[in-house]
């Protein structure tokens, strides 16, 4: 299932792999390891890895935690880092509430509102 085209359309091709009806866990693990070896291209568009780690997370795959945790520490675009705050949010625990209370005090509306989702995620589990 190798995934080769890194533009959007990988992206679109992952969310049909992941919601097919019949998923077994090995689909969803090979779903799961295409998204990572995108996150992992540096051809892959920023919005691709969007997805991909949105899907990784959902699938909870632990690998996508410490690439959210890097994604914040970098210059990466907005949506990326909304992304990776939502993966936190799903993959993390409760000693990253500190980092997302960074978030929530943001200048930007968006890495709140994403940051406040994801504490709730966290709480919830």
């Amino acid at each position: 299932m190798p995934l080769k085209e890194t533009a959007n359309i990988a992206g679109t091709s992952l969310i049909a792999l992941k919601r097919l009806p019949d998923n077994t866990q090995a689909d969803k693990a090979a779903v799961a390891e295409e998204a990572y070896k995108l996150m992992q291209s540096s051809e892959t568009a920023d919005l691709v890895k969007v997805t991909a780690l949105q899907i990784g997370s959902e699938l909870h795959d632990s690998r996508f935690y410490p690439l959210a945790k890097t994604i914040l520490d970098s210059n990466a675009e907005v949506q990326l880092k909304m992304s990776a705050i939502a993966a936190i949010g799903l993959l993390g625990n409760t000693s990253d509430y500190a980092l997302l209370e960074k978030y929530q005090r943001s200048t930007d509306i968006r890495f709140r509102a994403a940051a406040k989702q994801a504490a709730k995620n966290i709480g919830g589990k």
